[in-house]
């Protein structure tokens, strides 16, 4: 037994503990069958991402040896309506050192590679513990159980959904050695390194865990000062500060240009309430499951083995020479206590624990430095005891994490089905397409669509599930309330067949057996079925808009948010849509807009479980209210509801809103309470019933939870559809011709017979240079988020080149950094 307990061969103890351990805790997934893809996000945002990298390094470089040309794409139609393909995965692989295991990861294999890098990020996480207990001074087995501790804490064990999430408990011990070396005096080379690293790999990690390591260097100030005096503590940091920076230079080329990205995408453009303290639940729960398994409010994840409490009580009990593992306790146990500060490590936004790797990461450092100090004096036999204890509460809460309601493994791929996942579907109806023109496939079935499947499958869709989402993007679903649920999280159009054509949605996808949620003008050209035994099927329009068409008339962005949302849909079948300090708005004419858009007169028929009081309802679990109408046909139908409010009855703060007509044709919506961390202050909510030539006299609202639902209004619409044609070949009159379609770039030929405004189905983007007849010209915004520029009576050839916003200014940054760096380290040998 004391040979397992000395203080050789650290390493190998817990490398020995780390396999037992993981094979307990995870052995349920292989039992199972399952991978550790959630499906949702693990799926079609982190393992989507990761495939996708791999096929981008292996592109360039096979065009390199085969083509001799050295090329890095820029921009993708296959990411939303389009997008760039550094901001937008830069989040999820591109600078994580474990993406670059996809590069030789052939695509059957990728599942299982992905996998095993979860795990690996885990072993090093445990790794770095270690690194971190001796470069403090502290040997011995406690250091490997510490680390097992560590690497399988609530945190990590639960964030294997999430894998980049893991990375700074990684870097995390790695930026605090690096910044011990420079409080005694020793080189910042390893502090650079790690900010580099960091840096590239996630922006949003980076500032968590660079903000983390600021408060401990604060805090170390404690002990430091009284010391060596304020002088040279302030130096240090200073030192600290300035290696961190050159770190920070030498990441440029990927940190500006998504850190660029993420200021401006849609889910930074609204803010969420923060509250001044939690519900009483999150503190009965804090404390429920500091020592054991519990998924408790806003995801304050710990949950490291009861046997660390040691640490935490000897700490306090015997009370150390160095104070600053007491205050920094003390500092991140208040951090845990108010929404303000999960908000400020989320970026000022929402309110979300996801720091707490780093609590975890202190509560088992101090069960290694003070756990030998109780037992090995005092309690020598029982040390061993205590240490194979942390070890098995260890394994249990792990094993907890996946078992609880079955809730993980139950919501995890089937092992081996990732790739048919990606590959299945509506991707299999859409490869029936054989087009050369340049279009957009749009979807259907928001409760089954497989977001971000166009990225792998390489074909431009309107569904869209990244973090990163242009902002402009975000107000054009805003402005025509088309979202569903989160404005990051885009599935489709919801089938809004005004909206289609201008998305250049020639085609549509869907489930064989949901035919009603087929837009107008639609027929179906072919049906498939995948390995899974989902059926979908393609249908095809003649009503849709190609890349380039023109206008003569225009009204502004303010003049289009006076109306109501099912005349703003109408709006650009008459003209075009400019910001108001656009100067072309004097130059273009004013249009004549006749709306076809009516209100349909109803009555409420009757109430199951609903109580409704004037403007408020209360409503049972599964509650319903009918309302009845004079039948309608031949439109697309809506319900608006304005002003609309929930207030919950427990601590879900979500209910979703389900309404359905007669035939079978239904549409659902997310209602976020203000205490929802996802709450974003919405209170408009635009139903779509879709397009019928069928009679309909009555809809059924159903409401998913129990609550208080409180409205400014509510409005039956019939939007008739026959006149849409008609329109849409005016705008067809003059279009961009011979579009050539390369990397990053798109040229074309118009020959207009009076000067027009050429819109173009592309999404604005200030990576996005137009030239006309070889002049670079202004590009404007058009339709809140598209692009247009005009152009003057005759024939034109036109050119668009796209390059990475910031992408040039952060490789020159990078360089200076590298430069700066190479210079300092001359310095230091010298």
């Amino acid at each position: 037994m004391r040979r397992l307990l000395d203080r050789k061969h650290q390493y190998i103890k817990y490398s020995v503990l780390f396999v037992i351990s993981a094979l307990l805790i995870f052995g349920a997934f292989l039992i199972e069958k399952k991978n550790f893809l959630w499906n949702e996000d693990g799926l079609y945002q982190h393992f989507n991402a990761f495939v996708y990298f791999g096929k981008y390094i292996r592109g360039i470089v096979k065009t390199l040896i085969f083509e001799h040309k050295f090329e890095i794409p820029n921009y993708s139609f296959a990411i939303g309506y389009g997008g760039d393909i550094f901001t937008t995965l830069s989040y999820y692989s591109f600078g994580d050192p474990f993406s670059w295991l996809s590069v030789i990861s052939p695509f059957g294999a990728a599942e299982y590679v992905f996998c095993f890098a979860v795990i690996l990020r885990l072993y090093l996480a445990g790794i770095a513990f270690i690194k971190y207990t001796k470069f403090m001074g502290h040997e011995g087995a406690e250091n490997s159980v510490g680390a097992l501790m560590y690497a399988f804490c609530g945190y990590g064990v639960f964030y294997i959904i999430h894998p980049f999430f893991l990375n700074p408990m990684i870097y995390f011990p790695m930026f605090l050695i690096g910044l011990e070396k420079i409080f005694r005096g020793e080189k910042p080379v390893m502090f650079t390194l790690v900010t580099f690293i960091s840096a590239i790999s996630n922006y949003y990690f980076f500032y968590v865990t660079v903000l983390l390591t600021v408060i401990y260097a604060l805090v170390r100030g404690v002990d430091i000062v009284p010391k060596e005096g304020v002088k040279n503590y302030i130096g240090r940091l200073l030192r600290a500060a300035a290696a961190g920076f050159v770190g920070v230079l030498m990441a440029g080329f990927v940190l500006v240009p998504s850190a660029a990205a993420f200021l401006g995408s849609s889910r930074t453009s609204s803010k969420s309430t923060v509250g001044i303290i939690y519900d009483l639940d999150y503190y009965v729960n804090l404390i429920a499951h500091y020592f054991t398994w519990g998924e408790y409010d806003v995801y304050t994840f710990i949950s490291v083995s009861f046997a660390s409490i040691i640490g935490i009580i000897a700490e306090f009990r015997f009370k150390s020479r160095e104070k600053w593992r007491r205050v920094l306790f003390i500092v991140m146990s208040v951090f845990l206590l108010f929404p303000v500060f999960a908000s400020v490590f989320n970026g000022f936004n929402y309110v979300i624990n996801r720091w707490t790797f780093a609590y975890a990461f202190l509560i088992c450092y101090l069960f290694v430095i003070n756990v030998k100090k109780v037992f090995e004096i005092k309690f020598s036999r029982l040390y061993p005891a205590v240490l194979a204890a942390a070890v098995v509460g260890t394994v249990v809460i792990g094993m907890q994490c996946h078992h609880v309601g079955d809730k993980y493994i139950g919501q995890s791929q089937e092992l081996g089905m990732a790739d048919k996942q990606l590959t299945g579907n509506f991707s299999r109806a859409a490869a029936l397409i054989c087009d050369d023109e340049f279009h957009r496939t749009d979807v259907g079935d928001y409760r089954e669509v497989n977001s971000n499947q166009p990225l792998w499958n390489t074909y431009g869709g309107t569904n869209a599930y990244w973090s990163v989402l242009d902002g402009d993007f975000g107000n054009y679903l805003k402005a025509y309330n088309v979202y569903k649920d989160k404005i990051y999280d885009i599935r489709g159009l919801d089938s809004r067949t005004l909206l289609l054509p201008f998305a250049s949605a020639k085609y549509f996808t869907g489930s064989a057996d949901v035919t009603w949620q087929v837009p107008y003008g639609y027929s179906d050209i072919g049906e498939t079925e995948d390995e899974l035994g989902m059926k979908a099927k393609l249908y095809k329009t003649d009503n849709y808009l190609p890349l380039g068409y023109t206008y003569t008339t225009a009204i502004s962005e303010s003049d289009l948010m006076k109306l109501t949302v099912a005349e703003r849909q109408q709006v650009p079948y008459f003209a075009a849509i400019l910001p108001d300090d656009s100067e072309l708005l004097s130059k273009l004419e004013k249009p004549e807009i006749k709306f076809s858009d009516s209100e349909v007169p109803y009555k409420i028929d009757s109430c199951e479980d609903v109580e409704i009081d004037g403007n408020t309802i209360k409503a049972k679990k599964e509650g319903k209210v009918t309302i009845t109408f004079d039948p309608v046909e031949d439109v697309e139908l809506y319900l608006e509801v304005s002003g609309l409010e929930y207030q919950a009855e427990d601590d879900e703060y979500s209910a979703e809103l389900d309404v359905e007509d007669e035939n079978g044709a239904k549409d659902s919506l997310v209602v976020y309470a203000p205490e929802h961390e996802y709450y974003m202050g919405r209170k408009k909510y635009f139903f779509n019933l879709y397009y019928s030539d069928e009679k309909r006299s009555r809809l059924e609202i159903e409401f998913e939870r129990g609550g208080t639902y409180t409205f400014e209004d509510l409005k039956l619409i019939k939007q008739p559809l026959d006149g849409m044609a008609s329109k849409l070949d005016e705008l067809k009159e003059t279009t961009l011709q011979n579009v050539d379609i390369n990397t990053d770039s798109i040229s074309g030929t118009i020959t207009s017979d009076e000067d027009k405004l050429l819109a173009l189905s592309i999404p604005w983007s200030e990576g996005w240079s137009i030239y006309v007849d070889g002049v670079e010209c202004e590009k404007v915004k058009q339709n809140l988020m598209y692009m247009a520029v005009p152009v003057t009576k005759g024939t034109h050839s036109i050119e668009l080149k796209y390059h990475t916003p910031f992408g040039r200014l952060g490789c020159v940054i990078t360089l200076i950094g590298v430069l700066v760096e190479a210079v300092w380290i001359r310095f230091l040998r010298n």
